[in-house]
């Protein structure tokens, strides 16, 4: 790399030049320190030439650091105005494409443009400083792609770490961990004090490690998995015969589809674990007739 960073106060006062403000909303505090950086890229153990995207450029910082390792990293950064100085810092430094755009098209639905930019085939990884705004759904997207990141190096607010590694029936367990965990094995590598970001947030956060699972399910099962997880997880508490007989229409398809698959009619949403949830999307794809709760 070459050259040292610049000082926050001097990049403060250009994006202030250019009408440029942070934005809380969008989680905007920028991963400045150079020894967190390394750090992640350690953490992500990139392989030689292995495609890496980042969601969430910002001011380029940890890109610069991702492109030192000599692996190619597309890029993706919404705002112009921070494209552009990245675009600028990063000119001549290694392999670099830079979608200027957000990483979801709708809540639900990634963006063409890193559709069609990230792999098809072969190991890729997702390295990133990932805005709060949409660093959730970005994960679970990209987790059900054809070929998605085989590891997910990411650095979120602390409470979405928990959240990402939490077992069934604690506070934190709820549909983000167990898409996730569905595809991955989740672990949180090290704490992030504020004091790394500017400006500063209010709360720690963590490097996440996410790394794909050997035989993780496929297209087709994540599609009644995810399904099910929609329908049911919002009444958490409840004992999950209810809200599946109101799922399946009816009590006597919600009791064959548990008893198919092993699971206690009175145990609560909350406790089912993601072993437990493949099992019960499989058993109503089973059983249930076509378009009712199983796979259309």
């Amino acid at each position: 790399m070459s050259g040292r960073p610049e000082k926050w106060s001097a990049i403060r006062a250009h994006l202030e030049s250019v009408g440029f403000r942070p934005s809380r909303r969008l989680g905007q505090n920028f991963l400045l320190e150079d020894n967190v950086c390394e750090a992640i890229v350690r953490d992500a153990e990139l392989e030689p030439g292995e495609v890496v995207l980042e969601v969430g450029v910002g001011l380029g910082f940890l890109t610069r650091h991702l492109l030192a390792t000599g692996s190619p990293v597309i890029g993706v950064e919404i705002d112009p105005r921070l494209s552009d100085f990245a675009a600028d810092r990063l000119a001549g430094e290694g392999s670099f494409e830079l979608l200027r755009t957000d990483v979801l098209a709708a809540k639900n639905r990634l963006s063409e443009a890193v559709l069609a930019a990230v792999p098809k085939q072969g190991r890729w990884s997702l390295v990133s400083n990932l805005p709060y705004a949409v660093g959730s759904p970005a994960m679970v997207l990209l987790s059900r792609l054809a070929v998605p990141p085989r590891r997910m190096t990411v650095l979120v607010q602390l409470e979405v770490g928990d959240r990402l590694c939490a077992d069934p029936g604690t506070p934190e367990w709820g549909a983000l961990g167990a898409r996730l965990q569905a595809v991955y094995e989740a672990r949180l590598v090290r704490r992030v004090a504020p004091e790394a970001f500017r400006p500063r947030p209010k709360v720690d956060s963590a490097v996440m490690q996410l790394d794909l699972r050997e035989g993780a399910p496929d297209s087709v099962e994540l599609v009644r998995f995810d399904r099910l997880l929609t329908a049911l997880f919002p009444q958490r508490r409840k004992r999950v015969r209810n809200p599946l007989a109101s799922h399946l229409g009816g009590r006597e398809a919600a009791d064959r589809a548990l008893a198919q698959a092993g699971l206690d009619p009175e145990a609560r949403v909350a406790w089912l674990t993601v072993d437990d949830w493949r099992r019960l999307a499989a058993a109503i794809d089973a059983t249930a007739p076509s378009g009712v709760g199983g796979v259309e």
